[in-house]
């Protein structure tokens, strides 16, 4: 089984998602929240940002709207290293039960939890299934996306909320090459309960410019 990511149609184009809160800082080009960790002391940060809506082709089983977020963790000066568990993160959408990432890739080995040593920086990319009455952007004006982070200290846990904003003329350009899948290299880690245990391969597409990624899931 083959599966296709791309944008979920024309109409997730129109809009695109910022922070309600803390939204100082920018992730590949889109509007994105920065949160000094930990907050009494700050040793690094986690910022936080959204792709917004897209969809998983899985040939035969129909399509999956998923949604992707990225999440940076950045260990600049602490006394150990960070742990960050990608399964305890969540999307929680009104009138909805929290939902954990369908598949995810991360710029490190070791999925699905992320060892982040003093002086390094590590991101995430998380696809979230949604519900199949919210298949576009237009049926999603909001949605939080709950993180917790281990430090050397203690755990820090924060719930970050989105709202749709709509895209000025200025902004298309942006937003049209703003669906980056990830970044290389990158590991892939997915919950089993989405993806067939036969399923070994993932294609990926982005909406333009035209590039296919090709990836093998780990055994």
């Amino acid at each position: 089984m083959l599966w296709v990511l791309g944008v979920a149609g024309c109409a997730s184009q129109q809009y695109y998602y910022q922070p309600a809160e803390q939204a100082t800082a920018m992730l590949g080009g889109r509007p994105a929240a920065r949160y000094g960790v930990p907050p009494e002391s700050p040793r690094g940060d986690v910022r936080v940002a959204t792709f917004g809506v897209a969809s998983v082709d899985m040939s035969a089983e129909g399509s999956l709207p998923v949604l992707h977020a990225r999440l940076v963790a950045s260990n600049n000066n602490g006394e150990g290293p960070w742990t960050l568990d990608t399964r305890e993160i969540r999307v929680q959408i009104r009138g909805q039960r929290q939902v954990g990432p369908a598949f995810l890739s991360a710029d490190a080995e070791g999925l699905p939890v992320i060892e982040i040593a003093p002086g390094q920086s590590r991101r995430v990319d998380l696809y979230f299934p949604l519900p199949d009455e919210l298949r576009s952007a237009r049926d999603l004006p909001e949605f939080d996306v709950l993180w917790r982070l281990q430090t050397d200290t203690r755990e820090v846990a924060e719930r970050t909320p989105f709202e749709r904003l709509r895209v000025e003329p200025a902004f298309e350009a942006d937003v049209a090459y703003g669906v980056g899948m990830g970044i290389a290299p990158s590991w892939w880690w997915y919950d089993p309960f989405y993806a067939s245990p036969h399923s070994r391969v993932l294609f990926i597409r982005r909406a333009r410019p035209p590039r296919v990624y090709y990836h093998r899931y780990p055994r």
